[in-house]
């Protein structure tokens, strides 16, 4: 289930990382969140006052007959209740919204309360409802805005930082170096050159940076795409090298003039390390635009 569909079956407004709007008379966010190989549509309801040990329970009684177990953030201010139908079908969507009520009669039983007023400042007015972080809030204008510059100025700090930087590169360059042995291993035991194999290579790289943790700097998509296309050259050159010295000669040799066997190697070599540095730019291309996702 995605968060489409809820948007759908409430009328929700939608944004590009999920949906906003009322369900059962609360504000909802409802936003589409990958968990292990599976995607679950995630409702979070923000409350102004966090909710207490006694309405927690409540909640989770009340949800228990579902087989569902709501998610606690910030201390109780803010329910999560994940879906994790993979397909939206009629059976789905009624039990979905069985849940959904059960859920907001809960919330009207203990008193839960949400902001009435802008959620950032708790100043009383606001003027609209936004999805902010997964959460529906309401806000004022002027808020959001400084808000949204508080973050962007965060981020700009972050991401011209060093913290880390010599550990992703170092990181990086073993995801490119592993992304190539599993090619390498798949050409030698298949005998077939498999080209879209080669975009493993900068997707290694582009995982284990991001894995150590290192600033998502703007060169970083430009650094690692030259190390991805090197790395596949390198590759290329070490199996024209396996070649060279399965035929008895060297690789100069090899690319030069050939062997009686196999008299257009050097063309040979020519195609494929073109290929490798294509698809490994290809796969740079393809990639970086879900590991660096543009922030909010």
């Amino acid at each position: 289930m995605m968060h489409t569909h809820l948007a759908k079956l409430y009328h929700l407004a939608t944004e590009p990382r999920g949906a906003y709007g009322e369900i059962h008379g609360y504000d909802a966010g409802v936003f589409t969140e990958q968990r292990l190989n599976s995607y679950a549509a995630i409702v979070s309801f923000l409350f102004k006052t966090p909710l207490s040990t006694e309405q927690l329970s409540t909640l989770r009684t009340a949800l228990a007959p579902f087989k569902v177990t709501p998610e606690i953030r910030q201390e109780g201010a803010v329910v999560l209740i994940p879906f994790f139908a993979p397909f939206f079908t009629a059976k789905v969507q009624e039990r979905t919204d069985q849940v959904l009520r059960a859920a907001t009669d809960a919330f009207v039983r203990v008193g839960a309360v949400q902001h009435e007023g802008c959620a950032l400042c708790g100043q009383e007015g606001f003027d609209r409802l936004r999805l902010i972080r997964g959460l529906a809030m309401k806000t004022h204008d002027a808020c959001h805005q400084k808000l949204m510059a508080e973050v962007q100025e965060a981020y700009r700090k972050i991401d011209t930082s060093t913290t880390n930087l010599v550990k992703g590169y170092v990181w990086a360059i073993a995801g490119a170096l592993l992304g190539a042995v599993v090619n390498l291993l798949v050409l030698v035991f298949a005998g077939y050159q498999f080209v879209l194999l080669y975009a493993l290579i900068p997707g290694a790289a582009m995982f284990m940076y991001k894995a150590a943790k290192a600033p998502l700097r703007k060169e970083i998509p430009i650094v690692l795409s030259v190390l991805s296309v090197l790395v596949s050259a390198a590759m290329m050159l070490a199996v024209y090298q396996l070649i060279a010295i399965g035929y008895e000669t060297t690789l100069s040799v090899l690319l030069s003039g050939g062997v009686a066997d196999w008299p257009e190697a050097g063309e040979s070599f020519t195609s494929d390390i073109l290929v490798a540095v294509l698809f490994s730019a290809l796969g740079v291309l393809f990639l970086s635009r879900y590991i660096f996702k543009p922030r909010a």
